[in-house]
Parts: structure tokens; sequence; C-alpha cells
């Protein structure tokens, strides 16, 4: 009957508006899933950048460190040969001064 054939005809297009809403949903979810991905990859290469930066830092405060030691050992040791020198010196000036004061007396 023309009844059943509109009825027939209107779940037809009810089930074609279902499937449309289904398929623009999975759409949609896809779409999500993709930026969620991409963001999550740029969080990570942000991460790993931090990460590759803080190490960097560290081993340029090591580097640094390690030069201002060697400097101060340098130092110290230039400090030390100085006063081996003048001590030296101070030694042989003694010495001198008594081998004068012997020819005097």
């Amino acid at each position: 009957s023309h009844h059943s054939e509109a009825l027939r005809k209107a779940r037809e297009a009810e089930e074609a508006a279902k499937r449309e809403a289904a398929e623009e949903a999975a759409h949609k979810l896809e779409e999500a899933a993709r930026r969620a991905d991409e963001a999550t990859r740029r969080f990570d290469e942000k991460v790993k950048k931090m990460a590759e930066d803080s190490a960097q830092q560290v081993e340029e405060e090591r580097r640094a460190r390690e030069a201002e030691d060697a400097t101060k050992k340098e130092a110290a040791e230039e400090n030390a040969r100085r006063l081996q020198e003048s001590t030296r010196k101070a030694h042989e000036a003694s010495r001198e001064f008594e081998k004068t004061a012997k020819q005097v007396a």
C-alpha cells in the first residue's frame, strides 16, 4: 500500500541520516586523534629539546669549572715556582752575606 511505501522510504532516509552522522562522527574522531598525535609529537620534541639544552648547559658548566680549576692549578703552580725562586734567591743572598761577613771579619 501507499502508506507502507512512505514508511519504508522514511526508514531508509533515517538509516541514511544515521549512517552519515556515524561517518561524520568517525571522521571527526579521526581528525581529533590526528591532532592529538601531532600535539603529543610536538610536546615530545619540546621535551627532548629541553633535555638536550639542559644537558648542553650542564656540559658547558662542567667545562667552565674544569677550565677554572685548571687556571687555579696553574696559578698555584706559578706561585709555588715563584716562592721556590725567591726562597732560592734569599738563600743565595744569605750565603753571599755570610761570605762577605767572613771576609770583612
